[in-house]
């Protein structure tokens, strides 16, 4: 999905987490995984707790504004070009299945 739109605008970061006492050791191995095992090659932020009262301050303005925090890796949200948040999807949800794609494109520049 990234590959495919990058240049349309979306930007995707990923935040490794530290909420579910799964993450590698360092950043550097966090981002050597995800390289080798995902593919990835946006940018990824530092470990980060996404839940919780002491979760980052992004997802707590994410939970304020009627969404869920994240219950596992790879939650996904949506933020359009107003700044809000369009939409956000669970763990399950395939980052490219229509539902996703569909919202995705809707909020993509022409």
């Amino acid at each position: 999905m990234w590959q495919r739109y990058k240049d349309q605008g979306l930007v995707v970061i990923g935040v490794p987490s530290s909420s579910f006492g799964q993450e590698l050791q360092s950043e550097a191995e966090i981002k050597d995984f995800c390289e080798a095992n995902y593919q990835v090659d946006f940018p990824l932020t530092e470990r980060e707790t996404v839940r919780g009262a002491d979760a980052h301050p992004f997802f707590q303005w994410v939970a304020s504004q009627g969404h869920n925090q994240p219950s596992w890796n790879f939650y996904k949200y949506l933020i359009g070009p107003d700044g809000k948040v369009a939409q956000s999807w669970s763990t399950r949800t395939d980052p490219e299945s229509n539902k996703v794609l569909k919202t995705l494109e809707a909020s993509l520049p022409m």
